[in-house]
């Protein structure tokens, strides 16, 4: 399959060539480009369009290009069917001096809708997608612009790379949402990339229109989550908030709809009453506000998005949804999709079920071999905590250990109650990005449902999953302004700073995010990891601290919250380089004094390095998903620490095991000084 940026790449220099070859046509020359365009783009995906030029005549004539599936093609002979409709609708292709929306109210147009149903009329620099309301008039349902005037479209083609970077992704994302306009959506894969196309639109309109209206709502946000949206990052932080707020909330309301066996058609200005996790509700509100809307231009993405959703085919889609395996793909390949930026800055990937059911493997076993606690995770008294949950892999691992460990024990009629009160009660999220959060609430109530023990949300119901940031508010709870309209968010961080405060967490475990945005942080999180910084140039004479990377934050709030417990277990994957790095050499000596044991696998995966597999081929890391992406492309390790309460059960020392094949362990030597750990390869 094509990139999308050679596919644009190449379109606009075939423009450039033939706008400046001798004897072209207004019209005719300029077909040619397009049709290969649309041709590449017809083959993107996993719902096949061919592009058919000129195809057959009807009463209102013959349109330039037809969409067709290619379920309409016979498989015994290859042919099209005999007076078959293009299901994806067909193009009029005009020449750039010619007004595209005029064109697309014509009555020229007005008959291929009578015809077809679905019409794209372009004129190169601009594209109109209509169809035909209720009322038999002509509706713009799509559009995208490069250029309102044919001089500028000509100027900025004097320069197609620049071209291909500036509008290429949008382009191509538009034409691929035409040809999938009128497809009857079943798989997750295909809704995701849908949502993200639209939500792409609905960052570039916040981009362009005015925000003064969400100024009381981003100060609002501000407040609650102890963060600052400032300089070009921190205000791309706060649109990507507002937009994944949006279009979440209005797929959770439309997802409550279904699954009440709703008739009719889903329409998004419902959305608000439908929502039923009350942070989002309560942000959804605030941001769906129809002055807010108008505003900022993003009335025609919502109805969109609507539109999209009512094509889902329920029963398919709900029964691939419903899988684990489809929820935990759902979200990133909308990130990747929406904002790249957002995931790999942040270090958003999707942690291989296999890695995450080995942590919460071996959490439980050390429970019990170096805590004395006899029954794992299903012990009551075992408070749990993912401070950065995503879309919640860990948290439904912590459940899937805790129900094995209770049919081991012969309680099968209790189970499903029992996992209620733990994901209730004492297995913890926090999560600050709305999405994710959404998704992790789904997760756990499709489980705890599968499990006959679904949550009551008439009585509140709900799991301990919170919206929050999770670098603040372990200590004195600084005095906010009260917000009636954001009465569910701050809930849920009154709710989270109690768990961060007061309760005796015991483990702490997942996958933290690689780096922050500049201009998000709070002077809480500023100062977090100071203690692993402020020795290190009088120590060592190391100038950069590596441990204002964070990652190493959240390493330090899960060895100060142990600390604080006088006992417990942490467990992350995450960047390896605190390991090795000499600007991380406080931070090992501090988690020597704090931690009794230490284990620790290196993932290897250094890509930045070219490091490669003992095979020689690959480089991948085990994010590595076939389908999805390489994945990051630092080096990844995951450790396990250990306190114990008051006498060190083990004798100390920090062990490796071998990613590969676990055959042995044996105590890593400590040397030079900067500290590093070093073990030879098992």
């Amino acid at each position: 399959m094509a990139k999308i940026e050679t596919v644009a790449k190449d379109y606009f220099t075939r423009m450039a060539e033939i706008r400046g070859t001798p004897s072209t046509t207004k019209e005719e020359s300029y077909k040619g480009a397009l049709e290969k365009l649309f041709i590449a783009i017809g083959r993107m995906g996993r719902l096949k369009v061919k592009c058919i030029p000129e195809p057959q005549k009807r009463r209102s004539g013959r349109p330039d290009y037809a969409f067709f599936s290619v379920s309409q093609r016979r498989r015994s002979s290859g042919e099209w069917k005999v007076n078959e409709i293009p299901e994806h609708g067909v193009v009029e292709a005009k020449s750039p001096s010619e007004d595209v929306v005029e064109v697309s109210m014509g009555e020229q147009t007005r008959g291929y809708l009578n015809d077809y149903g679905l019409v794209l009329v372009t004129n190169h620099r601009a594209y109109v997608l209509v169809q035909l309301d209720g009322s038999g008039n002509v509706r713009e349902v799509d559009k995208f612009v490069i250029a309102e005037s044919e001089a500028e479209f000509w100027t900025q083609l004097e320069k197609p790379k620049a071209m291909a970077i500036r509008y290429g992704d949008g382009l191509v994302a538009f034409l691929r949402r035409v040809m999938m306009h009128s497809a009857k959506l079943k798989e997750p894969e295909d809704v995701a990339w849908f949502l993200a196309s639209y939500a792409q639109d609905a960052m570039k309109s916040l981009e362009l229109n005015d925000q003064q209206v969400l100024s009381l709502f981003k100060e609002a946000m501000e407040n609650v989550l102890e963060i600052k949206f400032n300089a070009d990052q921190g205000q791309h932080f706060f649109n990507s908030t507002v937009v994944q707020t949006l279009i979440y909330g209005i797929f959770s309301a439309w997802v409550n709809w279904c699954r009440r066996g709703e008739a009719g058609k889903f329409d998004w200005v419902r959305a608000a009453t439908d929502i039923r996790i009350p942070a989002v509700r309560d942000l959804f509100a605030e941001v769906a506000k129809t002055t807010n809307v108008e505003d900022l231009g993003l009335g025609s993405m919502l109805e969109e998005t609507s539109a999209m959703l009512n094509r889902i085919q329920r029963d398919e889609f709900f029964d691939k949804f419903s899988k684990i395996d489809a929820v935990q793909h759902f979200y990133e390949p909308f990130l990747k999709a929406f904002d790249p930026e957002s995931r790999k800055k942040l270090g958003v990937w999707y942690t291989p079920k296999e890695i995450v059911k080995y942590m919460v493997e071996r959490i439980d076993r050390t429970l019990r071999s170096e805590l004395g606690v006899e029954r794992g995770l299903a012990d009551k008294r075992v408070y749990v905590l993912d401070p950065c949950c995503g879309t919640g892999a860990y948290i439904i691992e912590v459940m899937r250990r805790i129900e094995k460990t209770l049919k081991n024990e012969n309680d099968d009629d209790a189970i499903g109650d029992d996992l209620k009160e733990a994901v209730k009660n004492r297995i913890y999220g926090f999560e600050i990005i709305p999405a994710p959060f959404v998704i992790a609430h789904w997760q756990v109530a499709n489980y705890l449902a599968s499990r006959k023990a679904p949550l009551n949300h008439d009585e509140d119901e709900r799991a301990s999953i919170y919206l929050t940031n999770a670098l603040t508010g372990w200590f004195v709870p600084k005095k906010r302004q009260k917000m009636d309209h954001l009465r569910g968010l701050e809930m849920d961080m009154a709710m989270a700073e109690k768990v961060k405060r007061d309760t005796d967490i015991l483990v702490v475990l997942g996958n933290p995010p690689y780096d922050a945005f500049a201009g998000v942080n709070s002077d809480e999180e500023v100062n977090l990891t100071k203690e692993y910084c402020d020795d290190l140039y009088e120590k060592f004479k190391i100038k950069r601290c590596g441990a204002n990377d964070l990652y190493a934050k959240f390493i330090r709030i899960a060895e100060r919250r142990i600390e604080w417990t006088g006992k417990g277990i942490v467990s992350y994957i995450s960047n390896s380089s605190w390991t090795d790095d000499p600007s991380y050499a406080c931070m090992r000596e501090h988690m020597l004094k704090t931690f009794d044991k230490f284990w620790i696998e290196n993932m290897h995966g250094d890509r930045n390095a070219r490091e490669r597999a003992p095979d020689g081929k690959s480089s991948q890391t085990v994010f590595h998903m076939k389908g999805v992406g390489s994945g990051i492309r630092q080096k990844v390790a995951v450790f396990l620490g250990v306190k114990h309460e008051n006498e060190d059960r083990g004798g100390g020392g920090v062990w490796p095991l071998s990613c590969i094949g676990i055959t042995s362990m044996r105590p890593m030597r400590r040397s030079g000084v900067n500290r590093s750990w070093k073990a030879s390869t098992i």
